[in-house]
Parts: C-alpha cells; sequence; structure tokens
C-alpha cells in the first residue's frame, strides 16, 4: 500500500470539498421564482410623485412633504404569477406599511403603493409572495 504524503492529502480533500460545493450550489443556484412557484421578473421601477393613468410621473428619489404622497411603481413579466405582491415601506428604519397587491399572469403587469410623504428617510421593499424582488431608497424632507 502506497502512503500518501500530507500536501496530496490537502489536494485531495480540497478537490472533494469544490466537487461537493459544485453539487450543493448547482441543485440550491435556482431561482427562488422557481422553488416559490412564480417567475416574476422586474421590467420597470420607479418611485414617483405620481402615477397617471398606469404610468409614473415626476421620477426621482427625493420629496418634500408638500408632494403628500409618493408612489412606488412596478411592471413584471409573470408566467408564473405571485399570488400578491407586497410593497413593504420602512421609514427611520422602521416598519411604516406593508400594501399587499393581487398580481396576473401578463407580460406587462403594473401596480403601484403609495405612501403618504413624510418626513425621513426610507426604504422600499418590493415582495413577489415571499421573494424579495428589490429594494430601494427615498428621501421625505
Amino acid at each position: 500500500m502506497e502512503k500518501i504524503n500530507l500536501h496530496d492529502l490537502k489536494q485531495i480533500f480540497m478537490a472533494i470539498t469544490a466537487a461537493g460545493l459544485i453539487i450543493v450550489f448547482s441543485h440550491c443556484s435556482g431561482t427562488m421564482a422557481q422553488t416559490l412557484k412564480n417567475d416574476c421578473v422586474v421590467t420597470n421601477w420607479q418611485i414617483a410623485g405620481n402615477v397617471s393613468e398606469r404610468v409614473p410621473e415626476d421620477t426621482r428619489i427625493e420629496f418634500r412633504e408638500t408632494d403628500k404622497r409618493v408612489y412606488a411603481f412596478i411592471s413584471l413579466n409573470c408566467t408564473q404569477p405571485a399570488n400578491k405582491i407586497g410593497f413593504k415601506f420602512i421609514r427611520n428604519g422602521q416598519p411604516y406599511a406593508f400594501i399587499q397587491l393581487p398580481n396576473q399572469k401578463s407580460s406587462n403587469w403594473r401596480t403601484w403603493a403609495t405612501v403618504k410623504a413624510v418626513k425621513g428617510s426610507w426604504l422600499v421593499r418590493v415582495y413577489a409572495d415571499k421573494r424579495l424582488l428589490l429594494s430601494d431608497k427615498f428621501l421625505v424632507r
């Protein structure tokens, strides 16, 4: 029986570890859309001062309280839609609102959620069911 030196043993161990990781990640790295039964892809995302006729207007990331409202607008392409699209608004690090809207099968499905323009540093996260699609920041002065 041939002896294996320490250097060769380390090389074998690294090769086995790398092969194992490749196997694990090749089985787990499918998009969450596939594992959560929706395939929604964001095709348009905007934060705006208004939405008119299903189109965002006055897109920007900085607002004033005099703007009254801030709109988070999203377009999605879904052949297997989520049950709900959720908009989670966080103001100054604290949850502010969670708005859930129905989703439909479409190559250009659009929806939006709005919050009152209240001073603060804001974060909005958009979910397709439980899958995070995106997060973005805006400011109200």
